[in-house]
């Protein structure tokens, strides 16, 4: 529906005829309404007063009803912020059941401090491989035999890594070994061997190995090694057997027992070693085993020999 208002002048004919707009929204649907056109589109009211006033009381009302929107908005706004602020304000000074939780700050107190001479410095991992002495076997490979000592403050591995250099001081081969511990404490020590296949010509051997510490470790138990005795071959065609027993007075049930022998010379130089595990998968608290091992490389006669051993504590499956 178009409003249509007309003018009068004097009760002369209609001098002028124009669309009734509305000033907030722009909608023609505008009716009256005692005495007042109401927009049906956004219900905002326009007064019909005529003349210099009737026109400032329209601007007025009309200035009036554009920023109203804005004047409901900010309203909403600020009562919002504070409805939140006090919001926080409860929930800061009151606790549980709306308890008082506020708490009187005393004086600050000092912390206890301590300076770099109360840290306790990392410990030393550090090991050594020597006495490297070389065993031949009759296909070309070379066992390479000698002492992994731990020198530092924490177990290691006994894992050894030796490299050959030539004349000319290049290296020609690598190889690395294990001993039959799993580790070794300070000041210990043990045999490792390393195999070299088919070794190439060579000058010198050297230990090139980093020391590792284990992540985690378990005390192997304490085994007893007696009755120890070396025979000599009775034959062209024999070996040097190392044998002796082990006990078991550890307290625990041992698993995995395992012995390795190393020979020397007069001279203190390590002229053989063998090794092997003992027949017995399970060496029980109080028991003992007898053991036996063949040198099958023997670089010269023995004047003596050490017999190192490893085990685990043995723990039933349930």
């Amino acid at each position: 529906m178009i409003a249509i208002r007309c003018e009068y002048m004097r009760g002369s004919i209609m001098k002028e005829i124009k669309p009734l707009l509305c000033r907030q929204c722009g909608s023609h649907d505008l009716r009256l309404e005692q005495g007042r056109y109401v927009c049906h589109y956004c219900g905002t009211v326009h007064y019909g007063a005529a003349g210099a006033g009737g026109k400032l009381f329209n601007a007025i009302v009309e200035m009036m009803t554009r920023s109203r929107t804005a004047v409901v908005v900010s309203a909403a706004a600020a009562f919002l912020a504070l409805f939140v602020a006090g919001l926080f304000i409860i929930n800061r000074s009151a606790g549980p059941a709306g308890r008082d939780t506020s708490v009187h700050a005393d004086r600050p107190v000092k912390q206890v401090e301590a300076g770099k001479e109360a840290i306790e410095p990392d410990k030393k991992v550090s090991a050594e491989f020597t006495d490297i002495a070389p065993l031949n076997d009759v296909i070309g490979n070379i066992y390479f035999v000698g002492m992994f000592r731990n020198t530092g403050e924490t177990p290691v591995y006994p894992r050894a890594e030796i490299a050959l250099y030539d004349a000319k001081g290049e290296k020609v081969a690598v190889g690395r070994g294990y001993g039959i511990r799993g580790y070794i404490m300070p000041g210990e020590r043990t045999p490792v061997s390393v195999l070299v296949m088919r070794a190439p010509a060579y000058k010198t051997v050297k230990s090139v190995g980093i020391p590792e510490s284990p992540s985690y470790y378990r005390p192997r138990p304490r085994l007893g090694i007696t009755r120890l005795k070396m025979t000599s071959p009775a034959h062209r065609y024999d070996y040097y057997r190392a044998s002796g027993r082990v006990r078991n007075g550890s307290g625990r049930d041992a698993q995995h027992v395992q012995v390795a022998v190393t020979a020397f010379d007069d001279s203190g130089r390590i002229i053989g070693h063998a090794g092997g595990f003992i027949g017995q998968s399970v060496l029980r608290n109080g028991d003992d085993a007898p053991f036996s091992v063949e040198f099958h490389i023997m670089k010269g006669k023995p004047a003596r020999f050490e017999v190192d051993y490893n085990a685990s504590e043995y723990r039933p499956q349930k």
